[in-house]
């Protein structure tokens, strides 16, 4: 049936579109005219309701009603990709964000902390570290 070819080609031509060029200005655009179109191809179909039947017969479906329907399933599935591809591209955003604020943070802590503090011994003066012989130190090898 034509009808098939024709919803087939839509949903793989959408799959390509918004998976390929999701974050590019022109694919926003099309989002809004397609939109734009959607609501003005309702509206006549609410007006000319025998024109939808006319259509239905020459693409291969019995009544104007089933193929208003199966518009309204790749307008859905449309609305689902879009929806799926903005959250994951959000998430990214919000990761990559995250990452930036605690490597930031992490780097204002280390230059702003203060030096550590000398040891006292208990007489009040500072303590002297022992030297360890180089026979006493464990072998990384």
């Amino acid at each position: 049936m034509l009808i098939q070819a024709i919803l087939l080609l839509g949903a793989a031509g959408l799959l390509a579109l918004f998976v390929l060029q999701w974050d590019q200005v022109r694919t926003r655009a099309w989002k809004r005219i397609a939109f734009l179109l959607f609501v003005g191809v309702n509206a006549y179909a609410v007006i000319r309701p025998s024109d939808t039947t006319w259509l239905a017969h020459k693409v291969g479906v019995g009544r104007g009603t089933d193929l208003i329907l199966y518009g309204l399933v790749v307008g859905v599935a449309f609305m689902a990709m879009n929806t799926f591809m903005r959250f994951r591209s959000l998430e990214k955003k919000i990761t990559d964000l995250a990452r930036s604020v605690a490597i930031r943070e992490a780097q204002l802590l280390n230059t702003n902390r203060p030096e550590a503090p000398a040891r006292v011994a208990e007489n009040g003066r500072p303590a002297q570290v022992a030297e360890v012989p180089a026979s006493e130190h464990i072998s990384t090898s």
